[in-house]
Order: C-alpha cells, then structure tokens, then sequence
C-alpha cells in the first residue's frame, strides 16, 4: 500500500521475524531503508487483553 500523503513511503507485510505471523513495515522507496510499524501478534494480543474480543 502506497502513502497517498507521501509516495516514497510504501506499506509491506513481511514474515521475517516469525515464519506464522506477517509483521507490517514502513518502506522508504527512495533509500531503501525499512522499519518495523505493527507487529502483529503483540496488536492481537493487546486487543485480547484490552477487552476486544469476538
């Protein structure tokens, strides 16, 4: 997913930290450089514990 505000920015899943979960990432298309922004299994554990479940 493509920044609408920011177009170098791109959104990618990437499984590379845990082969079962993919992790969401902020990619700066003009340098390359990757950051971690959501990882998945601690959001769905929060939610769990915050009270938000099915």
């Amino acid at each position: 997913m493509v920044s609408r505000k920011d177009p170098d920015l791109l959104m990618v899943g990437l499984n590379n930290r845990d082969k079962a979960w993919h992790d969401l990432y902020s990619l700066k298309i003009s340098t390359g450089e990757m950051k971690s922004y959501m990882k998945i299994p601690t959001v769905l554990q929060d939610m769990t514990s915050t009270g938000m479940k099915n």
